[in-house]
């Protein structure tokens, strides 16, 4: 009798499974990596996620590229037609000797949509890549649907990174022996708190070449950063030209892994830092985000930098949300 009621569910069972099948979304497709020219002599590399819906542009913060977004670009192309950036002078991207100053870096974007055939599309930039996305909606507004920033609406004049008390250590000879030593040392010193497993792996594998004298570091080379550096910092983020709809994600999570490696000294050190340098920044960057953009939205999240990396699904549920209530 048990048996025979088991086997009566057994049609039902099936129809349950087959109908969550076709109503589930597609499993993610690995991305098509590219490049495509944006200027003469300059072609960016760039991963193609696929996806319906509005297009959707991601951008990394510096020595990152758009391997960084290998996992989270997958999420977002269930429902968007996603794409992610390298921005020259890293990774797969051509090093020119120069063009990394914000005005030159807009027009790369330009050029990649121009290139792809995207007439207007929503952007999303990650940590320094807040002020292309800013510059480039003040210059471009008829081809941004929306902004998003992935902690990365920050006041950039104000210098709060050289007081940090627990820099990384510099590379030994051990680790520049190697491509993979190399990229082993990021991963270690670098780090993100639970980011997904390879992500940052396969990032900096793409950042990282052997040097003139044999040994392995980044490929971006010194000058091409202080020339990104100097432009960057130059002057507090202008959003009075940003009329189209706009996302400040902040990661306003304690970094506990951080403290409970460091030693006594450098904890009360970066705890400091903390509250008397990085909170106060942080407090007038948002200021001057609502100031700036009254119609922007603010969501802060209890993440670490890289919030799409260690709080993916808040991250990715928090830009569904916006984005459908602005599509293009």
């Amino acid at each position: 009798m048990l048996y025979t009621g088991w086997l009566k569910t057994v049609p039902l069972l099936l129809a349950a499974f087959l109908f969550a099948c076709a109503h589930s979304p597609p499993p993610p497709e690995e991305p098509s990596s590219r490049h495509a020219t944006v200027a003469a002599g300059v072609r960016l590399h760039y991963l193609d996620f696929g996806g319906q819906g509005d297009p959707v542009v991601l951008l990394a913060g510096p020595g990152n590229t758009a391997w960084i977004y290998h996992d989270f670009g997958q999420d977002l192309a269930r429902n968007f037609r996603v794409f992610a950036v390298t921005r020259r002078g890293h990774g797969e991207s051509d090093m020119p000797e120069d063009g990394y100053d914000q005005s030159t870096l807009v027009e790369d974007i330009r050029g990649f949509l121009d290139s792809q055939g995207l007439s207007r599309v929503h952007l999303v930039g990650s940590a320094t890549a807040g002020e292309e996305i800013t510059r480039f909606a003040s210059k471009y507004l008829e081809r941004v649907g929306s902004l998003v920033y992935l902690d990365a609406a920050y006041d950039r004049s104000i210098d709060v990174e050289s007081g940090t008390p627990d820099r990384p250590a510099r590379p030994t000879a051990a680790d520049r022996a190697s491509a993979e030593a190399y990229v082993a040392y990021l991963v270690r010193t670098r780090g993100v708190a639970d980011a997904p497993p390879g992500v940052l792996e396969r990032n900096w594998r793409a950042s990282v070449a052997t040097q003139p004298d044999g040994t392995a570091g980044m490929r971006w080379g010194e000058a091409q950063y202080r020339q990104y550096l100097q432009s960057l910092t130059a002057a507090p983020p202008d959003y009075s030209r940003v009329k189209v709809p706009a996302l400040a994600i902040y990661a306003v999570g304690i970094p506990r892994e951080r403290l409970e490696r460091a030693t006594p000294g450098v904890r009360t050190a970066i705890e400091r830092h903390r509250t008397e340098i990085v909170l106060p920044w942080r407090a007038r960057s948002i200021l001057q985000f609502r100031k700036g953009i009254p119609h922007g939205e603010v969501v802060e999240l209890d993440a670490l930098h890289h919030p799409f990396l260690n709080r993916p699904k808040e991250t990715a549920d928090a830009i569904r949300s916006f984005l459908t209530k602005h599509p293009m």
